[in-house]
């Protein structure tokens, strides 16, 4: 992720835009309640507020905080368009297609 930043960086300096979306991952919602406690809580991407203040601790938040801190710094807020997306974890049955989705079964297989 340091080169990429430094790459954007590079790129805002010599006056070039940049658009760089970054995938996290849905691991960085955990609270770590293994099924014991049900969250109220709905993140939305677009809504920045909330994908900032994901805590610390997450997993994948140190990557995620240091494109924070780069989509916050002067040089590249004219010039560089960042963001973050976390994708969903998705789970389920898909009628179009006649089966279960499949990440869920074999994590818990």
């Amino acid at each position: 992720m340091e080169a990429i930043i430094k790459v954007v960086e590079a790129r805002a300096k010599e006056g070039k835009e940049t658009i760089f979306i970054h995938t996290s991952g849905t691991s960085v919602l955990d609270d770590n309640a293994r099924g014991s406690l049900k969250s109220e809580k709905i993140y939305y991407d677009d809504v920045q507020s909330e994908i900032d203040s994901v805590p610390d601790n997450a997993p994948h938040r140190k990557i995620d905080l240091a494109i924070v801190k780069a989509k916050n710094s002067e040089l590249q807020k004219d010039k560089a368009k960042i963001s973050i997306m976390i994708p969903p974890l998705i789970y389920g049955f898909n009628p179009k297609h006649g089966r279960l989705s499949i990440q869920i079964p074999t994590l818990t297989r």
